[in-house]
């Protein structure tokens, strides 16, 4: 039995794997959606963002692919370098097709190259460990990026709930919440 199977008995986004989304539990299937969008996609824009002069476009970016959401949970479980190797290489393998057909450029290129599949389990475990070890340009794109999505979720439900637009008084109020809630999910240590 493979690594990836011990760890996990569940199956894939595409049911070919003993790895199954619905059965990872909300906690960290949460952790995993902020640490693949915010550690692992935002900061490779971040990256461009920081440190090209003419790269200076914020995004919103869609929601993280089912096989990188799942391929970033069994990151954040615990699972030992070789065994995220066997994992992705398993699930490539097994989901190729559907891989191929969601023409996610950013998927395709973390199941099929070691480097990017490299970088993609650092900017996850990183985004765990409070993202101490980015610059402070990088830090600060990614948490304006997080501010943006969480404000964005807040005024939306007030918009939705209530039929009507958010107040200034709701706005400083949302922006407070979005920080704390920022400083709950990145416990940055400057080093």
């Amino acid at each position: 039995m493979n690594c990836s199977k011990m760890k996990t008995n569940q199956k894939s986004p595409s049911n070919s794997i003993n790895i199954k989304l619905s059965s990872i539990d909300e906690k960290n299937l949460k952790s995993a959606k902020m640490a693949v969008r915010y550690g692992y996609s935002y900061r490779k824009i971040a990256q461009l963002h920081c440190h090209n002069s003419n790269y200076r476009l914020n995004y919103c970016l869609p929601e993280v692919n089912e096989f990188l959401l799942w391929l970033g949970s069994v990151v954040l479980s615990g699972l030992a370098w070789d065994g995220i190797k066997s994992a992705a290489k398993e699930m490539y393998n097994l989901s190729r097709e559907q891989i191929h057909k969601s023409n996610d450029e950013e998927t395709l290129l973390v199941f099929t190259d070691d480097t990017e599949l490299s970088k993609f389990y650092s900017y996850v475990k990183e985004f765990q460990d409070g993202l101490s070890n980015i610059d402070d340009a990088e830090y600060r794109y990614i948490e304006e990026e997080m501010m943006a999505d969480f404000c964005a979720e807040m005024e939306a439900e007030i918009m939705m709930r209530e039929k009507r637009l958010v107040t200034i008084e709701e706005h400083k109020q949302i922006y407070k919440v979005a920080r704390l809630k920022i400083q709950s999910l990145v416990k940055r240590k400057i080093l």
